[in-house]
């Protein structure tokens, strides 16, 4: 074979070698694009959010009708707080929705702050501007109780009136256990209305302690509270505009769920998206064909 016929075979490898590699590149930068704007996938771990969903789910998450998020992945993986861009969304988070998004602490459950590698899932049940409420174990949303939960004596069985201790850890968190203002429990919890973004309010020493986390985190003040009133980084204030939107997050397990009933309300900034159907489960080995690419409601 002459020289001629082996460059020519040569070209042709490199040249199948180059659109081999430039296939390979443009998937994985649809790939990346994909995840980053488009959806991610999450798999469940436990059992808050049965029975819409269970352990070994895996769920795809909708990116695209709240809006993509993108924001300093670097500064957020040191623990500091980062500014959030949302591309325009198709529409509003929804009261009943099912979301993921980033914990809202890191370091201190003390101070507000996105935790980039852990995940939650919840139902939001209270949206911008809602009233949520908490009688005798049951959700209340702007006065009407909702459906589908536990019943009292349920919740009895797991959190008897007799144990006292354990009602004292389970304050909700808005108030000190020390505090005797309003010494919410999951039991008897509010009401408290959600914050909508350009919401302001009077803020009287009780609802100061009630929002203190948020308006810290938001400010990047100091909030005090003593005899004299409330001030903020040092200067006296009688009320605050909150700057973002904010989520009561609950699981549908109710009576097994960590949820807003202990940590707190959501920023919409941690927010990921919306869980939009179970693309594929598997647990303990065994496929469960018959949740494939169910809806998530």
């Amino acid at each position: 074979m002459s020289n001629l016929n082996y460059k020519k075979i040569a070209l042709k490898v490199i040249d199948v070698a180059c659109r081999l590699v430039i296939s390979a590149g443009a998937l994985v930068a649809l790939y990346l694009f994909c995840i980053s704007v488009v959806y991610s996938s999450f798999t469940i771990p436990s059992d808050s959010m049965q029975p819409e969903i269970v352990p070994g789910d895996i769920v795809l998450v909708d990116k695209i009708v709240t809006g993509s998020r993108f924001f300093d992945f670097y500064k957020a993986a040191r623990g500091e707080k980062v500014e959030v861009w949302r591309s325009p969304s198709l529409r509003k988070i929804k009261r009943g929705d099912v979301i993921v998004f980033n914990f809202v602490y890191r370091n201190s459950w003390d101070t507000i702050s996105m935790n980039w590698p852990r995940y939650y899932i919840k139902r939001a049940i209270g949206i911008p501007g809602d009233t949520v409420a908490i009688s005798r174990f049951r959700y209340i949303v702007n006065s009407d109780t909702l459906k589908g939960y536990a019943s009292e004596r349920v919740f009895r069985n797991y959190y008897p009136d007799d144990s006292t201790a354990r009602a004292e850890n389970l304050r909700g968190y808005m108030c000190d256990v020390s505090d005797s203002i309003d010494r919410w429990t999951i039991r008897d919890f509010g009401p408290l209305t959600v914050p909508a973004k350009g919401m302001t309010l009077t803020l009287t020493p009780q609802d100061a302690r009630r929002y203190r986390k948020i308006i810290e985190w938001e400010s990047g003040k100091s909030l005090g509270i003593d005899s004299s009133g409330v001030s903020l980084g040092g200067k006296p204030v009688k009320e605050y505009t909150f700057s973002e939107n904010y989520y009561f997050a609950a699981g549908d397990n109710a009576v097994a769920s960590l949820d807003s009933r202990y940590w707190g309300l959501v920023p919409e900034p941690f927010v990921v998206g919306r869980a939009a159907f179970i693309w594929w489960s598997e647990r303990n080995d065994k496929i469960k064909w018959d949740r494939i690419l169910k809806r998530i409601h």
